[in-house]
């Protein structure tokens, strides 16, 4: 199995405390219900949810993603929850288990899913082309800000030292950590300007349309 690195590695020692003493972080125990609050099974099943996202969450946004030359590429809940859990845990997660953990932790305010698109011209095609691709992922300052009481100074040192190593080897590979994927175009100038001036002429066709009076 792949291993983590030491800031995923320590952080996911940490929630793994959540499994045992709920109590720890009862924003989330009791996220949708404080009379019911989340089952022994969910917390594990959210452990390993957890510690599949910070596998590959970069060291500097906290987003789950792909270090490239010119962005940052995300990964598709499908890829996270089959091929990297198999890789991390040496298991998939069923699709409704891995979704059902994602909703309690978007809904705890520990994490997001922004959903992205991508804009692209085809110099053989007539229209501007739109397709989604995998949203940006990301854990929120609230979950470090959670989990930093349940870690010992040499933990956060050691995490603090991890990120800095992380983030200058990318720095040295002139990888970005930035996420345009959703605003990604050819490459070529004139094609993409005529792809922004077909863009604007079919918005103006449509509402010269909705305008028009009906007869």
């Amino acid at each position: 199995m792949k291993k983590l690195t030491v800031y995923a590695r320590l952080t996911a020692k940490a929630f793994a405390k959540f499994v045992n003493r709920p109590s720890l972080l009862r924003r989330l125990y009791t996220v949708h219900s404080t009379k019911k609050p989340l089952q022994l099974r969910q917390r594990k099943t959210l452990r390993d949810v957890v510690t599949v996202l910070l596998s590959l969450m970069d060291a500097e946004n906290n987003q789950i993603g792909k270090h490239e030359r010119e962005e940052m590429n995300g990964y598709t809940h499908f890829h996270l929850r089959t091929k990297r859990a198999a890789e991390i845990l040496g298991y998939e997660i069923t699709k409704g288990c891995w979704f059902r953990a994602i909703a309690q932790l978007i809904d705890a305010q520990y994490f997001k899913s922004i959903i992205a698109w991508v804009f692209s011209f085809d110099s053989d095609d007539e229209d501007l082309q739109i397709r989604s691709i995998a949203s940006n992922k990301l854990f929120t300052p609230l979950f470090f800000s959670d989990l930093n009481a349940l870690m010992d100074v040499d933990d956060k040192n050691a995490i603090e030292f991890s990120r800095k190593k992380s983030t200058a080897s990318r720095i040295k590979k002139q990888l970005s950590n930035l996420w345009l994927g959703y605003i990604k175009f050819n490459d070529d100038r004139k094609l993409r300007r005529d792809a922004l001036r077909r863009a604007q002429a079919q918005e103006e066709a449509k509402t010269n349309l909705h305008d028009t009076p009906h007869t």
